[in-house]
């Protein structure tokens, strides 16, 4: 594979990358599998959804065409998107058509200070609030950003895999595009020599654009597209804004424009 295809962070790439896992031998499983896997291979394709859930059509075609299942880890209280907007539902409604899963993508730094059991509560709360909405069992839940002492204390969720808990996640080797840089070894490589018969496949789908960008270029389309979306709404439902043309940059003040 060239060097340049695998330094790019575009669905070109993702597709790439995918392809490999297949001719790879690698059956892509949910985290509801573990312990159940019939192959000697399998990846938990992993997409944890930060800021970009109305963004996420071109990763779910690539993903569709190729046949392949991921779990879309979701926040409830996102500052950039609500899941359960009318927007927001209609893209969640999609990833489940498609046969993908939902987890539950926790903010893990509102509960700083606080001991397992709040935590605990929070999750099973907003865990509740997911499967109400959308019909669907979740199975796991990964955290946001968490703090160390969340990290260090390994919480046990009740009927919950924790992307974070050793114990539950002991065979799957984990590999983050964590700000558009792999820790180990590129996926690619993984897939092309078997590198590790079970992985954890970390993919935010803001990073994968249908064109290169730099990162920053990548974070300004998020925050202008979720603006953009915020205007078009209003503009379909709102008569004072009939007939007036408005982009997402007329939203921003002085000095706020990206």
């Amino acid at each position: 594979m060239s060097d340049s295809l695998k330094a790019a962070f575009d669905l070109k790439s993702y597709e790439a990358v995918l392809r490999a896992g297949l001719d790879g031998g690698y059956q892509f499983v949910s985290f509801g599998d573990i312990g159940k896997e019939r192959a000697d291979r399998s990846c938990l394709l992993r997409h944890d959804v930060d800021s970009e859930l109305l963004g996420c059509g071109g990763m779910l075609d690539v993903e569709k065409s190729l046949g392949i299942k991921a779990t879309y880890f979701l926040m409830t209280r996102s500052t950039a998107y609500n899941p359960f907007s009318v927007e927001g539902t209609a893209m969640v409604a999609r990833m489940l058509r498609d046969g993908h899963s939902i987890g539950l993508h926790f903010m893990g730094e509102r509960c700083e200070g606080k001991n397992a059991d709040f935590v605990i509560e929070e999750v099973q709360r907003e865990t509740r609030w997911l499967e109400s909405e959308f019909g669907t069992r979740i199975e796991a839940v990964s955290f946001h950003q968490p703090t160390q002492a969340i990290l260090d204390a390994q919480i046990a969720f009740p009927g919950l895999v924790n992307t974070y808990n050793a114990a539950q996640m002991s065979p799957y080797f984990y590999v983050s595009d964590t700000n558009m840089n792999w820790r180990h070894d590129h996926p690619l490589d993984i897939f092309e020599r078997a590198i590790h018969p079970r992985l954890q496949l970390l993919i935010h789908p803001m990073w994968w654009t249908p064109q290169p960008l730099d990162m920053l270029d990548k974070w300004r389309k998020v925050l202008r597209d979720n603006r953009q979306a915020v205007v078009d709404h209003w503009q379909s439902r709102e008569r004072t804004l009939a007939n007036v043309k408005l982009i997402a940059d007329d939203t921003a003040g002085p000095g706020q424009r990206a």
